[in-house]
This record gives C-alpha cells, sequence and structure tokens, in this order.
C-alpha cells in the first residue's frame, strides 16, 4: 500500500497507482509497451515498483524496461535503449501485446517479428 504521508492528492490518484502496479506485475517478464503522451516505449517488463518522481512528492508507479525501443506516436522507431525507465500514473498507459495490436498495429508487427527472432 502506498503511504499517501504529508500529501494531499484525491483518492482516485493513489488508487491508479495501485492497479498499475498490480497491472505490471502480472506483466513481470514479458514484453509491453508503456503509452507515453509523447511516445511509445516497447521492451521487456523487468520491475514494477511505486516510487516517487524526482523531488515531486507524488508517488507513481515505476516500470524498468530492458531492450526498450521508442517509437513516436506517429508508429516511427525513434530510438533503440538498453533500458528505460518510465513513470506511469494510469493502468491504460501499460499494454500487453493483445493491447498494442488494437492501439498500434504497425508497432505491434514490428516486435512480434522482433519476438518472432528471439530478440525479447
Amino acid at each position: 500500500m502506498i503511504s499517501e504521508g504529508d500529501i494531499s492528492l484525491p483518492d482516485r490518484w493513489y488508487s491508479n497507482i495501485e492497479k498499475s502496479k498490480e497491472k505490471a506485475r502480472k506483466l513481470l517478464k514479458k514484453v509491453v509497451a508503456i503509452d507515453l503522451n509523447t511516445s511509445i516505449v516497447i521492451g521487456r517488463l523487468e520491475d514494477a515498483m511505486v516510487d516517487r518522481l524526482f523531488r515531486l512528492k507524488y508517488p507513481f508507479c515505476k516500470l524498468t524496461l530492458s531492450k526498450a525501443k521508442r517509437y513516436t506516436i506517429n508508429e516511427k522507431l525513434e530510438a533503440k535503449l538498453d533500458e528505460q525507465i518510465c513513470f506511469v500514473n494510469k493502468p491504460q498507459m501499460i499494454l500487453d501485446m493483445q493491447e498494442l495490436s488494437t492501439k498500434f498495429p504497425n508497432i505491434h508487427e514490428d516486435i512480434h517479428v522482433e519476438i518472432k527472432k528471439g530478440v525479447y
């Protein structure tokens, strides 16, 4: 459970963080996509925990992805990364492969080919 401390945030905030953490825990060691507002990051989910975002006191779900790839919203490859840390505050931001196929079909095809090749 998240300790609220002296921070006054809506209950919905804490509920969404817990839901994000639970969804991520179910997807550990699997290939997932993180739908950020400006990009989509895909990689193998290595760790999921609740942490504070730098100097902000607000809790976020911190996700660590290995062999990550960052795509633009236009579904174009932007960068390949060894490791990527993402902070999310809604469970809808974490996509499994099925959700990725409906929301971003072109990215799903690229990643599916790489999974078959054994990259992930």
